[in-house]
């Protein structure tokens, strides 16, 4: 896999939180076969984490990772109105929205509790902008709530 420069998108796996989970139905059957300390009840998978990108070497994703960009094709994601992912893959596999007006970058998969890994960089063109002109952009969960990627330097 290649070193993405622009955005990386991994998915790892989904956590079941909770100590005082609700159980019903055939689950509380299966669920009340072991005892709490029961060295033969089942056992959640091993996961290699992977590692992080470096600038000399591209990152690892985790074991369980749905990897949703790995330097090829955006197949995993539309515009946010169903279209076609109007953004770039340069020649270096980075995922470039060079051209104003494309539309975000949503992932058609939904997904719940995650572990989110992005890569990204700013355009060295806009070295010379100042505030949020330099370098300015965010990743939106469940549609509503915002990570601010901004370049304040």
């Amino acid at each position: 896999m290649k070193p993405l420069k622009y955005f990386t998108f991994a998915i790892a796996g989904v956590a079941i939180a909770g100590a005082a989970t609700l159980v019903t139905g055939d689950a509380k059957e299966l669920y009340m076969k072991w005892e709490v300390h029961q060295k033969d009840r089942p056992q959640p998978p091993v996961i290699d984490p992977g590692y992080a990108s470096t600038p000399d070497k591209p990152g690892k994703a985790p074991s369980d990772a749905i990897v949703l960009f790995d330097g090829t094709n955006t197949d995993a994601f539309h515009n946010g109105k169903g279209e076609p992912l109007g953004w770039k893959i340069l020649e270096d596999g980075a995922l470039s929205t060079h051209n104003r007006g494309t539309g975000g970058c949503v992932t058609k998969q939904s997904f719940g509790d995650i572990q989110l890994h992005v890569e990204f960089r700013t355009p060295e063109s806009q070295a010379k902008r100042t505030g949020q002109g330099k370098g300015n952009s965010g990743i939106f969960l469940m549609g509503k709530y915002e990570i601010q990627v901004l370049n304040n330097y």
